[in-house]
């Protein structure tokens, strides 16, 4: 459905607050698509909700997708959307900022498509040094990559950046491409796993990681509803991390995409 009905929105809705609420121990969650003032979801202010249910919690935001209406399709349009990304975290962040990609469409199919951009948190540590988040949602239905091609060396060259004045830096969300190493015949075979464009291992100095868990996929397809057995799945969803940060765990969550077309990934670092 491109707009669900008001039971259905408030079921996905009350799914993913009580998911939240449930994982309410750790120290950031990182959120893509949490809906401002969308048709799709009935007009509710998503970051509102997700606020109130977690108040021990302070919030960053950064719009992604802002239009008026959006025409298509043309028999049942998707109408309003306002919607990005938000940082969640246990400690207050010394600052917050959104950077645009700057992948803009052509006009006027630009007037309609998303403005895709990246949320960086910044936290002071004991060391005088900073922990450097970002929050990113890359370009999707991009099919000839120029787009990300655009977008990945934009937020490369900021972790490298900030590693290199001695930051540590963690940076994840929807990337939409698979990362370095995704191997399709090695996810949960609950649905059948497809693979697509990935991150070039080369994007990054060698010294820098690109985690993830192979086995549990984190994004399905959407153009019918879900059926286990036939919905394709893949893995879009992952970290970068700096040197100077190391992966103690990484688990993609198998929600079986209850709520979202996306599952949850659970990280676990420590400061080198």
């Amino acid at each position: 459905m491109v707009r669900p009905t008001p039971d259905r929105v408030k079921k996905y809705t009350t799914g993913v607050l009580d998911f939240l609420q449930s994982v309410d121990s750790l120290d950031f969650i990182f959120l893509q698509e949490a809906d401002k003032n969308s048709s799709r979801t009935r007009k509710q202010d998503e970051t509102k909700l997700i606020s109130e249910k977690m108040p021990g919690f302070a919030t960053s935001f950064g719009t992604n997708y802002k239009v008026k209406f959006v025409p298509l399709p043309f028999t049942n349009p998707l109408g309003k959307v306002e919607m990005g990304q938000m940082i969640l975290s246990k400690y207050q962040p010394e600052s917050s900022q959104r950077y645009s990609y700057f992948s803009a469409y052509s006009w006027p199919k630009r007037l309609f498509m998303l403005d895709r951009c990246f949320v960086v948190s910044r936290f002071n540590l004991e060391n005088g040094k900073e922990l450097v988040l970002m929050n990113t949602h890359n370009s999707a239905y991009d099919a000839d990559g120029k787009l990300r091609d655009i977008e990945m060396p934009l937020i490369r060259d900021l972790m490298l950046e900030e590693f290199a004045k001695g930051n540590y830096v963690v940076a994840g969300g929807d990337w939409n491409q698979n990362p370095p190493g995704y191997d399709s015949t090695k996810v949960n075979t609950v649905f059948p796993a497809f693979g697509q464009e990935k991150i070039s291992a080369k994007l990054f100095p060698a010294d820098w990681k690109i985690v993830f868990d192979n086995a549990n996929p984190t994004n399905r397809k959407i153009e019918a509803p879900l059926e286990k057995g036939k919905t394709k799945v893949t893995i879009i969803d992952f970290f970068i991390l700096s040197p100077n940060v190391q992966l103690l765990q990484i688990q993609g969550i198998p929600e079986d995409f209850n709520y979202s077309d996306h599952n949850p990934v659970f990280m676990k670092i420590k400061f080198r």
